[in-house]
């Protein structure tokens, strides 16, 4: 993706974070709203992150002439990596299960389903 993007980090994200998608279709047999905001919560997470060590990348990359989120944010990385870190917090802090309830979910996931969406 780097030789045809600016955005590989989103790629990679995209493919790292599937797994919240289909683990939880597997255990559950359908998805819900707690599944896509922890996709979109460990996508933002995994671009962040590998902006930052895409940082030690950026003059290898621009003498190769490929790109990268740390090339496209230019001197602006901290500010790029901080908006996707905040993102993802909104993300993984969003409420989707009621903890009184118990509709079946909680036992297939464990003592909470929280748990998941980190809190």
């Amino acid at each position: 993706m780097k030789r045809i993007s600016s955005w590989p980090q989103a790629v990679l994200g995209a493919a790292f974070a599937w797994g919240a998608l289909v683990g939880w279709a597997a255990a559950l047999g359908s998805l819900a709203l707690a599944p896509i905001l922890l996709y979109c919560g460990a996508m933002l997470w995994t671009i962040g992150f590998d902006t930052i060590y895409a940082v030690q990348d950026i003059e290898d990359d621009a003498l190769a002439g490929i790109g990268s989120t740390a090339r496209a944010f230019g001197g602006r990385v901290r500010l790029g990596v901080g908006v996707f870190m905040h993102l993802r917090s909104s993300a993984l802090q969003q409420r989707s299960l009621p903890l009184g309830q118990d509709d079946g979910r909680k036992a297939a996931l464990g003592s909470s389903p929280c748990i998941l969406l980190g809190r």
